[in-house]
């Protein structure tokens, strides 16, 4: 009797089937957000409840696929090629002020926090942690908070867990977020079309980190500049130049990033103002070389 054709296809269904499933070591990455862009200088501050409303706060795969096209959504992507476990932490969306409102009080902060915090202790333990944050966020009473909340989550994963994050370009960073976690991926232009690739690129280091291939050490240079956002478009000089001169550098020495923090002027807040990052594949001495040329 003839065999059907189509059962000579069953073995290769089967293996191509066993091989998109999630190995035995397949990594284990909490993911989770915090995002806000204050305006410190308006007068109603930013409330728990304005962080409240339907999809807000997400969790699950819920939070996974929030901004499908941005950050997010090229994480979830490119972790998931990778056959990562993702967990969706409870987390909230930008409050629904916008992204341009004042001072998140301290009490919308801690409960958020508090409640991602108690979470990730009882989902874990986690190999890694993705945090999507967009970098100036001013809290009431905490100077740093997207480098406060990496602390407290590298106090819940421990020293052997690797965290990553993804931010705006117009945050207000310095060395604090990098002093609790491994990676920071900021995104190069304005407006922020490449928002994906870097969520892209913070899934395919971590992953790389988790397996031992890559070690990252950074130099950071704060530069005591601050520009208006209106001047800050990246089809000219001189931001065009300088994002040019961040990918000559990730373009011409392999396993370099280079984050190019603009700054957002409109935040009166310690680490306000323009900065540099870089991180390299377990290289301090090129990491200072390029923060020192940039």
């Amino acid at each position: 009797m003839k065999t059907p054709a189509r059962l000579f296809f069953l073995p290769l269904a089967f293996s191509l089937l066993a091989s998109a499933l999630p190995a035995a070591d397949a990594p284990r990455i909490a993911v989770m957000q915090l995002r806000h862009e204050t305006v410190t200088f308006l007068p109603i501050e930013t409330t728990r409840e304005d962080f409240v409303y339907p999809g807000s706060p997400a969790a699950g795969e819920d939070l996974l696929q929030t901004e499908p096209k941005g950050d997010m959504g090229g994480f979830v992507k490119v972790a998931r090629e990778y056959g990562a476990e993702l967990v969706g932490i409870e987390s909230p969306g930008m409050p629904r002020t916008g992204i341009g409102s004042g001072w998140v009080t301290r009490d919308a902060y801690e409960h958020f926090v508090g409640r991602m915090i108690a979470e990730l202790k009882a989902q874990g333990p986690f190999d890694g942690v993705y945090l999507a944050m967009h970098g100036a966020m001013a809290v009431r009473g905490i100077a740093r908070p997207e480098a406060e909340l990496a602390r407290r989550v590298r106090e819940v994963v421990g020293e052997k867990a690797f965290l990553a994050g993804t931010f705006d370009p117009h945050g207000n960073e310095d060395e604090a977020f990098l002093e609790h976690a491994d990676f920071a991926f900021a995104y190069k232009y304005y407006p922020h079309y490449d928002g994906h690739l870097q969520g892209e690129r913070a899934a395919r280091m971590l992953v790389r980190a988790i397996r031992g291939d890559y070690r990252p050490t950074h130099a950071v240079r704060t530069v005591p500049i601050l520009s208006a956002t209106v001047y800050q478009w990246t089809g000219q000089p001189p931001w065009s130049t300088l994002v040019q001169r961040c990918l000559t550098w990730e373009a011409r020495e392999p396993d370099v990033f280079v984050n190019f923090f603009y700054g957002f002027p409109w935040a009166d807040v310690p680490d306000s103002g323009m900065c540099f990052q870089v991180i390299t594949n377990d290289n301090a001495e090129l990491a200072k070389t390029v923060a020192d040329d940039l």
